[in-house]
């Protein structure tokens, strides 16, 4: 049998992240992580948050001025196998659960 390209792009995402445990960024005090969901319903929030964790000014808003929340919600009706959405969601609920 064959897999579809958004089970093989789901895949992907999920051992990219397996990585990040793996390796335990989680735990590393330089790896700071945000929700994109917040990154682009306050970008402005979020950058001021990531830019002071790199102990660099904040140049402004313009930074984020074509940042937008139009994507969030994008893909929900998108079918993945069941197995692949299991371990996909537990691993988002883990990163969730691990963020700064």
């Amino acid at each position: 049998s064959s897999i579809t390209q958004v089970d093989a792009a789901a895949l992907f995402w999920w051992v990219r992240n397996q990585l990040y445990f793996q390796q335990n960024l989680n735990q590393n005090d330089r790896v700071y992580t945000c929700q994109y969901e917040s990154l682009v319903t306050d970008p402005i929030a979020e950058m001021k948050k990531i830019y002071a964790f790199l102990s660099i000014s904040y140049p402004g808003n313009h930074i984020v001025s074509d940042v937008h929340s139009h994507s969030i919600g994008k893909g929900k009706d998108i079918q993945l196998a069941e197995e692949i959405k299991a371990i996909c969601s537990s691993t988002l609920e883990q990163l969730n659960r691990s963020k700064n």
